[in-house]
């Protein structure tokens, strides 16, 4: 069901807002899922994959002691076998009905990790990105966290204010482990950037202290004084029980209720998010967007392609025609647009490619 036009346009006053003003911008998944699908169910991709390496490392359960780390990963993708622990905090998992493949992948945490990191890359970064270009129009002293590890936000955002909490796979990053996955796994080889990915599991403080780009989020919180806090396609990773994403949300939560600055959440489900905070912050200054990210920053890309704005002023046309492309967003990238307009704005829509590489010969 689409969203009333009148929420597409406050959604992208809101955004526009920002822009002019230092404020505090977080992306997760759904800002990236024209390029890849959110999914965290992988437990059956990491058996077929170890069938179609043609490789199961022999893994003895009573020499793998499984850190916090690996029992909030197992958990998060889906593991058929029950793990639990006991009172003094020691994990274990009922092996019973247990396979050469279901040992491999428990106890030999690097499959998971390498199962991850595959999922959430990409092969090649797309010619164009507008869900992350956009923030090239960003106040100077705004900054961007993504907890996104498909390297996109660096790729596509000439801005220095940037921070990649979580640790990214690059394209070339992800080619070497394709090429390498037998030994990695047989071997049990944990490359350099493997061991600074945060991948499908709790966050937990002592790990993250260990990332340089954690603290620049830490020293960011202290220093510097947000007027918006938008999160864009973002739930903390909230289960509906529990936020995986704990340290971050702890922090943001102390943020705002310190500064009490405005909240503004872009997701389909944005309510769901706003439930979260609110059950921990009493007066909380938000403003909720039912919208999908890609379809506004589209919507937008596209305007800006046959007339370029001049200080994001709009007019009717303009207004009729980002509503247009915002309800008839193409699911596929190569899909070509059919629309029901006049010759003329036909005519422009053909020729957006052209005038998009006249306007942003950087990128494309």
């Amino acid at each position: 069901m689409l969203p009333p036009n009148y929420i597409i346009l406050n959604a992208l006053r809101a955004v526009l807002n920002s822009f002019q003003s230092k404020t505090l911008y977080l992306i997760g998944a759904g800002a990236s899922a024209q390029y890849i699908k959110p999914k965290y169910n992988l437990y059956q991709d990491a058996i077929q994959l170890l069938v179609d390496i043609g490789v199961i490392p022999v893994a003895n359960s009573s020499t793998h002691n499984l850190s916090e780390e690996d029992f909030h990963r197992l958990k998060i993708v889906g593991s058929p076998h029950q793990i639990y622990k006991n009172i003094d905090g020691n994990i274990f998992i009922d092996q019973a009905q247990m396979d050469y493949s279901d040992y491999a992948i428990h106890f030999t945490p690097s499959i998971l990790k390498l199962i991850c990191a595959l999922t959430y890359s990409l092969d090649k970064y797309p010619i164009c990105c507008p869900e992350y270009e956009i923030f090239n129009s960003m106040h100077k002293d705004s900054l961007i966290v993504t907890l996104n590890h498909d390297n996109l936000a660096k790729a596509f955002i000439n801005k220095p204010r940037l921070v990649s909490l979580h640790g990214v796979v690059t394209p070339e990053m992800k080619k070497t482990i394709k090429a390498n996955l037998t030994d990695i796994i047989l071997y049990e080889i944990e490359t350099p950037f493997l061991q600074s990915l945060y991948l499908a599991t709790k966050e937990n403080e002592k790990l993250l202290l260990n990332n340089g780009e954690f603290l620049t989020f830490l020293n960011e919180l202290t220093v510097n004084g947000f007027n918006y806090i938008i999160l864009i396609g973002y739930s903390f990773f909230h289960d509906g029980v529990d936020a995986y994403d704990s340290l971050t949300f702890e922090l943001i939560r102390e943020y705002i209720v310190d500064h009490d600055c405005k909240v503004i959440i872009i997701d389909p489900s944005p309510y769901i998010i706003a439930d979260i905070l609110t059950k921990s912050i009493n007066k909380l200054r938000v403003a909720c967007y039912p919208i999908f990210w890609n379809k506004l920053c589209y919507a937008l890309w596209n305007i800006n392609s046959v007339r370029k704005l001049f200080n994001n002023r709009f007019n009717g046309t303009d207004i009729r025609r980002l509503l247009h492309f915002y309800n008839y967003y193409p699911t596929n990238n190569e899909e070509k647009l059919i629309l029901e307009f006049s010759d003329k704005e036909q005519q422009l829509i053909r020729i957006i490619p052209d005038l998009y590489l006249k306007n942003y010969p950087k990128s494309c």
